[in-house]
This record gives structure tokens, C-alpha cells and sequence, in this order.
């Protein structure tokens, strides 16, 4: 996945064309546009979120959503300017920019800010490094009227082998 412009790279690259979609039917298909997974209207748990589906909208599947587009548009001018004069030098894999853009597109505004913010904030002298990607799912005691429960504050799910310093 590119990761200015958020589209699939490369030979596996599916979903809509100029000739149509390549996959018809209640399977997932890619999206162009974003680059990450979008459910057909025909599923109706994956129109509730159930059973894995990207929830790329504020509170569920489907086009992200204007607050998750400003903030991604924000990262965008982030990494295009500021990163630029501050130098690349993120403690982690990826980087935070790209951990809050893919977390935003994959749980919502909300939920993905929150993970974004909590990744933002163990980037410190003090805190962890090392591999630490977007998690596949949020954590069960986690609600909306509780978003501190979204972030992972501390580096504790790191394993040691994957750390850096």
C-alpha cells in the first residue's frame, strides 16, 4: 500500500476498473480509492459491522467519514511539511503518521483517533520501539463513551524480540 496517497500497489491489486468490478457477489472487494477492504450493501452484518468488516465511516462500514477525512487530509499535510523539516526519526514501524492514517481508516474517526493519539503519545525517549502495527480488532472492553479504552497507552504488547532499543 502506498502510503501518501492510501491506494493498493503492485500485481494484487482488485476491485472496480474503468470496465466495472472484477468481483461480483456478497464477497469484499478492494477499493481503489482508499486501498482498504469495502463490503457490498448486499451483506447486512457487514453493513452492522459484524463479522470483520472495515469500518472506514465514524461508527461502521462504508466511505470514511468527513471528520476521519479532515483528519487524514491533516496527516497528508503533516507528512508533506512538517515531517519534511522535523526529519523521519519515529521509534516505531510504521510510522506514527501512517500507524493514526490506517487506524482511522480501518475503525472510524473515533476510534482510530484514539488509537493515533495513544501511539502518538508513547513516542518518547521513555516510552517503546519496534514493530508495532495497527491492531486487526479493538479491545472488548472498549465503548465509545469510554475512549481511553481504544488506546494502547503503554509498549507492554510489544514482544521484547521486536523492540528496537
Amino acid at each position: 500500500m502506498c502510503r501518501h496517497c492510501l491506494t493498493e500497489t503492485g500485481p494484487t491489486q482488485t476491485g472496480p476498473t474503468a470496465t466495472g468490478p472484477t468481483e461480483t457477489g456478497p464477497t469484499a472487494t478492494a477499493s481503489i480509492r482508499t486501498g482498504q477492504a469495502s463490503l457490498p450493501d448486499t451483506d447486512p452484518a457487514a453493513r452492522a459491522g459484524v463479522g470483520g468488516g472495515v469500518a472506514l465511516s465514524m461508527f461502521g462500514p462504508g466511505r470514511p467519514s468527513p471528520a476521519a477525512r479532515l483528519a487524514l487530509g491533516l496527516i497528508w499535510v503533516y507528512r508533506h511539511s512538517l515531517s519534511l523539516l522535523m526529519g523521519r526519526g519515529c521509534r516505531y514501524l510504521p510510522t506514527c503518521s501512517d500507524y493514526t492514517s490506517q487506524a482511522i481508516l480501518r475503525f472510524g474517526f473515533w476510534a482510530g483517533g484514539w488509537l493515533g493519539l495513544s501511539r502518538i503519545l508513547r513516542c518518547n525517549p521513555y516510552g517503546a520501539s519496534g514493530h508495532d502495527p495497527v491492531p486487526e480488532g479493538l479491545p472488548p472492553s472498549a465503548r465509545w463513551y469510554l475512549p481511553w479504552r481504544y488506546g494502547r497507552w503503554t509498549g507492554a504488547h510489544i514482544p521484547p524480540d521486536q523492540r528496537w532499543l
